[in-house]
């Protein structure tokens, strides 16, 4: 092409000049100037190690190859030669059919990753505008660009800002990021993931772009560029019009592409890194979906997320999801009523939540019946679009529509399903609230004979903190809620009330009688107070019908009938009781069980345990079938006192005397890496004993209450729920929301380990305003906790929160691989550390946020490393991971890349 088709920079100046001269000399600086930084990290890497950048002479370059960054690596070229170029990709060959394969399958992280932003509308109003964001004056000083640049400063692998006139109408804004510091403790991610990946770390930068820049009319940033693959302006290169641009040269003539300001990080003090290895995850797609509206088809990625919900949601009911249409101005899902049915005609409209059922077996798939949809299907897919959007930190208006489709949809659920349900819902999204806020509703429909409703919650603050809102919001209804403790945590209250000494059941035992008998022979005062207490509590309650708030062992024991649930009798101290008329009235409607754990759903014992649970039960003979409490305690008793203690109450050792035990053999999963050295963690081989609990059940054939409910927010519940209740529980999560991720600030190395855990939270002993989250912490710490002690905590919303995780000690270990081989998972260990930090992180982050907290995750490394390697773990985390370096892990990390 010959030169007079290239625009001069005598014509350029020109131009600009009779656009706006204040621009003038921002334009002459960049002209005169030499090779960018740019650039040259881009000669430094274009070709070697089989990775390069590809620099293109044009947008089609076949399979964006490597043949013109050849030519800069062999000396013949230079960088700015070519006006496109690309973030690193492996290098390839074309086929036996000469096509190249495609860029995105060959994604790497190079030493730099290059994040560009541009404003691409028309005019040259805007383009001013643009122009404006630089200082006119001087190189780098007061414009706006030189607070983005401060702004991104907080990123301890933030390296370079490149600003390009693009020869058009726009800027190439060019964010250069180092990798070193990612990559020093994390692996290379593949390809797809760093597709996904690259776009997310896109999106937090654009937030923070927009937040500086502020461009008139809301502009957004074109996304064609938070694609890694992208090609993007060189600076300083020329370009070939296509059309006329702002400054009005024509279609065909050559501009230059003009590096119009450059500023490096240098003496960089951050130690928070913008690459998350959350972001890298398979699941990190955060690609901006389409707003959904009902008279458009969907576009494939939506349409394609959508059916893999809906598959996944009625896999296993009978129905077969075969797939989502678009007819006329609404969505349908179309089912198979049988393998029998060729012509799949059942479908959900829209509005619907359950199937109409049409064509052949229609009448046994009805019959069969398949749980409803959390909200109509047109709702449903639009949260579903919603979730491939998940870059952002969890917004005010995600915490509304969750909320409020919690308080739409759980209510008609529990109405609609009988079968025993376990929903699993993120931390604080108001699970027990909405039943209670709904509960007149939910009374109505499911107790038509009037039982009561039983809450259990961990222990009885929480009782007593929702039995004061129910109260409150159900004043002057036919409805109280009552705190019911167990009688023996009633008797014991009453003794300290009155300065009384507590008898206990071994005293009783010892004497031959009952706790209950010792009590009215020794103490009638406390058995006086204990009766007038029950007696002004049932005038409280009057003719309203009373909502059982308690604690989950009062629950677990209900079917008992022991003395806490006889007491529930109005008369029980006024008449002998008729235990079936008792009974009766005692009876549970619903069972909402807050926070079910493990533990709650089956008992998992060693082989030692195992054994003394045997000899226990040869020892005493069959008194175990029958409720003959007293000679069973005298039972256990004689065999501590003659075995030592396994750990067990006598309750849990009653129980475990009538569970059928399944024998499990250990395998240690790949969850662990191995340790050459002694692996704490071999257990190939081992037996331990698995066996559900049931507790749920009051008699062989009658569930305690005609409704079950657990809630939980953990995964590894949902896991042993399924097989404790042979698949005969619906496990559901109403929400359906994969909402925003709040950061967590993560720190790793090699010193954070369970008998260290005091020197590394050292710093934060005693710290205003903060609680410290962790295992084995010194009782001296006045500001410490465990994670059990966390669970479940409301009132550490306000406070900033440095938590500590750890490998699993041996034991819990072997705990969590007994579970493993009995549901026939592998991946239980990882989500048991999962299910830890999401816990923990949601006492002051997701739904309970609030402004001017912090939470800080410190992580033992070889835990971290695998997390990082388990996309499902990943994916599991309902939180984006900050990292954030020691400034001797970043010493070192530089260190390596002036090495290399």
């Amino acid at each position: 092409m010959s030169n007079h088709n290239i625009v001069s920079d005598r014509e350029l100046i020109a131009a600009v000049k009779a656009l706006d001269s204040r621009f003038v000399p921002l334009f002459e600086r960049g002209l005169a100037s030499g090779p960018s930084a740019l650039e040259m990290r881009l000669a430094q890497h274009v070709l070697g190690d089989g990775e390069y950048h590809c620099l293109a002479p044009y947008k089609a370059l076949d399979g964006m190859n490597h043949l013109f960054s050849e030519r800069v690596s062999n000396g013949t070229a230079k960088v700015h030669h070519y006006p496109l170029f690309s973030n690193m990709l492996a290098m390839s060959e074309p086929n036996a059919d000469g096509k190249w394969p495609k860029p995105k399958t060959r994604l790497r992280l190079g030493p730099h990753q290059i994040f560009t932003f541009e404003f691409d509308k028309n005019g040259a109003e805007f383009f001013v505008e643009q122009l404006g964001w630089c200082d006119v004056k001087a190189p780098f000083k007061a414009s706006a660009l030189a607070i983005l640049h401060e702004r991104l400063r907080q990123f301890a692998d933030y390296d370079l800002m490149t600003v390009a006139w693009s020869g058009a109408k726009s800027l190439h804004i060019h964010l250069t990021f180092t990798t070193q510091l990612f990559l020093n403790a994390h692996e290379q991610p593949c390809p797809t993931t760093i597709q996904r990946g690259h776009q997310a770390h896109w999106e937090i930068l654009r937030s923070i772009v927009m937040d500086t820049l502020r461009p008139s009319g809301g502009v957004q940033p074109d996304d064609n560029l938070s694609r890694a693959t992208s090609l993007r302006r060189t600076p300083r290169a020329l370009r070939t019009l296509e059309k006329p641009n702002v400054l009005g040269f024509a279609a065909g003539r050559r501009v230059r592409q003009v590096l119009l300001l450059e500023q490096e990080s240098k003496r960089q003090p951050a130690l928070k890194l913008l690459f998350s290895p959350s972001l890298f995850t398979v699941d990190s797609n955060v690609r901006k979906p389409r707003a959904y509206s009902p008279d458009m088809a969907l576009p494939p990625d939506q349409h394609r997320h959508c059916e893999r919900r809906l598959a996944a949601f009625y896999e296993g009911t009978g129905l077969t999801f075969v797939h989502l249409v678009h007819s006329g101005d609404d969505h349908r899902a179309l089912f198979r009523n049988s393998p029998r049915d060729r012509n799949p005609s059942t479908y959900i409209a829209e509005e619907f939540v359950t199937p109409r059922f049409i064509g052949t077996d229609a009448d046994l798939a009805e019959a069969a019946g398949c749980p409803p949809l959390p909200a109509p299907l047109g709702q449903m897919i639009r949260i579903w679009c919603a979730e491939l959007d998940q870059t952002d930190a969890l917004t005010s208006g995600q915490i509304v529509a969750a909320r409020k489709l919690m308080a739409e949809n759980l209510s008609r659920y529990m109405m609609l399903v009988r079968e025993p349900m376990i929903l699993t819902a993120p931390e604080g999204i108001s699970k027990t609230t909405t039943i209670i806020n709904d509960f007149d509703c939910i009374d109505m429909v499911v107790n038509g004979d009037r039982r009561p409703t039983m809450f259990a919650f961990g222990d009885y603050a929480n009782a007593h903190e929702k039995a004061e809102y129910f109260n409150e919001r159900w004043k002057g209804s036919r409805h109280l809620a009552i705190v019911w403790r167990s009688w023996s945590r009633w008797y014991s209250d009453i003794c300290d009330d009155l300065g009384r000494e507590s008898l206990t059941e071994a005293i009783a035992t010892a004497q031959g009688v009952s706790l209950w008998r010792l009590i009215e022979r020794l103490q009638p005062d406390v058995r006086r107070e204990l009766e007038q207490q029950h007696r002004d509590l049932w005038q409280q309650v009057g003719d309203r019908h009373p909502v059982i708030m308690t604690v989950h062992d009062v629950a677990h024991r209900w079917g008992q009938f022991g003395r806490t649930r006889q007491l529930f009798d109005p008369n029980y101290f006024d008449r002998e009781i008729e235990d079936d008329d008792a009974r009766n009235r005692s009876a549970l409607s619903c069972l909402i069980h807050d926070e079910v754990s493990v533990g709650n759903l089956v008992r998992v014992l060693t082989e030692d345990q195992m054994a003394w649970i045997n000899d226990l039960r040869q020892a005493s003979g069959d008194i175990w079938a029958e409720p003959r409490i007293a000679q069973q305690r005298r039972a256990f008793d004689q065999h501590v006192e003659a075995r030592g203690n396994m750990g067990f109450d006598f309750h849990a050792a009653r129980e475990m005397m009538t569970l059928p035990f399944d024998e499990v053999m250990l395998r240690r999963t790949a969850e662990y890496p191995a340790f050459p050295h002694g692996d704490r963690y071999a257990c190939n081989g081992e037996r331990m004993f698995v066996a559900r609990r049931n507790w749920w059940m009051e008699g062989p054939d009658r569930r305690l209450a005609d409704r079950l409910l657990f809630l939980t927010t953990e995964v590894v519940p949902t896991c042993v729920a399924d097989k404790a209740f042979d698949g005969n529980i619906l496990c559901t999560s109403p929400t359906h929301l994969r909402l925003g991720k709040d950061p967590l600030s993560v720190g790793s190395w090699k010193g954070i380990r369970s008998k260290h855990i005091d020197e590394v939270t050292r710093d934060y002993h005693d710290l205003e305003g903060w609680t410290i989250i962790a295992n084995k912490l010194g009782d001296h710490v006045a500001n410490g906790m465990t994670h059990a002690a966390a669970r479940g905590r409301n009132d550490l919303a306000s406070r900033s929160i440095v938590q500590v995780v750890t490998m699993l000690d041996q034991d819990h270990y072997r705990t969590v691989q007994a579970l493993n081989a009995w549901t026939g998972r592998e991946d239980l260990v990882l989500m048991t550390h999962v299910d830890q930090i999401n816990q923990t992180a949601g006492r002051n982050r997701g739904f309970r946020r609030q402004p001017c907290t912090e939470h800080h995750l410190l992580i033992n490394p070889t835990l971290y490393r695998a997390l990082m390697s388990s996309p499902a773990a990943m994916s599991g985390l309902r939180y984006r991971f900050e990292v954030s370096l020691t400034r001797n892990q970043k010493r070192k990390a530089q260190e390596q890349r002036k090495a290399a």
